[in-house]
């Protein structure tokens, strides 16, 4: 027997005096949008602003579904617990305090790769900011109001913008943060800042290379941006193959002598006006 599941765009999340339990109960059933489950495919506009189910006729359920992605033959929901609604969840995803608990291959490569390399130059070089900003710029099918499953999660990573603010804590990584801690100060260029090179001999290097900015997240998972052997932007999957360029940042009154910063020609840095301890 085919039945129509109840999705709706928003839901209470109280006790069930029967089993003494919290629930999620969706509201405004006696209206919410009843579509079968293997028709979402042909129902985009209607799950786009109701995108809450419990996989069930009743619209009550221990574990609430949030439907962010929608096609012929593939769906993708994430599942709340605890009352937490699809804002608690990015929150948690994107910007929680634990987020960096676990090193990325990325980091732990560079900072191998500093400590084999650069570890007798520290002296010249200073603490900074890497930015790497999650902010999120376009919600989709994030977005419990209207959201579009058929798009997808936006980061700052996948705009052109020459902004350089970094306005999340955990997102400023530092050796001096310890919600985004580093042990070397070596990091890579965000896309912001390969952006303000323009097309320079110094972004192309013939070569593609990861950026330190988060792209999107779509329905396979997430993406990360790469400057393309041209010169060009492209959202990544975090399986892809590419190169790395490791960036620090000198202390102030250092210059270069020679070099023009490109791969045949690199920048030969004048440490000899550096106060060193």
């Amino acid at each position: 027997i085919i039945k129509d599941y109840i999705y709706a765009s928003d839901f209470d999340y109280v006790l069930n005096e029967e089993t003494n339990e919290y629930e999620y109960v969706l509201k405004d059933t006696e209206v919410a949008n009843k579509i079968h489950f293997w028709d979402w495919h042909a129902k985009y506009n209607t799950i786009n602003n109701n995108h809450y189910t419990c996989f069930n006729t009743t619209g009550k359920c221990s574990e609430l579904k949030y439907i962010y992605y929608t096609s012929a033959g593939d769906e993708r929901y994430i599942t709340l617990k605890d009352g937490k609604s699809v804002e608690d969840a990015l929150n948690e995803m994107l910007y929680d305090e634990n987020v960096n608990v676990t090193d990325s291959t990325m980091k732990a490569y560079l900072e191998a790769w500093y400590s084999e390399n650069l570890s007798s130059y520290e002296s010249y070089l200073e603490d900074t900011v890497f930015c790497n900003d999650r902010t999120i710029t376009t919600k989709n099918g994030w977005n419990p109001n209207g959201g579009n499953t058929t798009a997808y999660l936006v980061l700052k990573g996948n705009i052109e913008t020459k902004d350089l603010n970094c306005s999340n804590n955990t997102d400023r990584f530092s050796i001096l943060n310890e919600n985004a801690k580093l042990t070397y100060p070596i990091g890579l260029a965000s896309r912001p800042e390969v952006i303000l090179l323009n097309n320079s001999i110094i972004r192309k290097t013939g070569q593609t290379y990861w950026l330190n900015s988060p792209n999107s997240f779509n329905h396979l998972g997430g993406l990360g941006t790469t400057v393309h052997n041209s010169g060009m932007f492209m959202g990544y999957g975090f399986e892809g193959v590419g190169g790395v360029r490791p960036v620090v940042s000198l202390k102030p009154g250092t210059e270069y002598t020679d070099g023009d910063g490109s791969k045949n020609n690199p920048y030969v840095v004048d440490t000899s006006e550096v106060d060193n301890p």
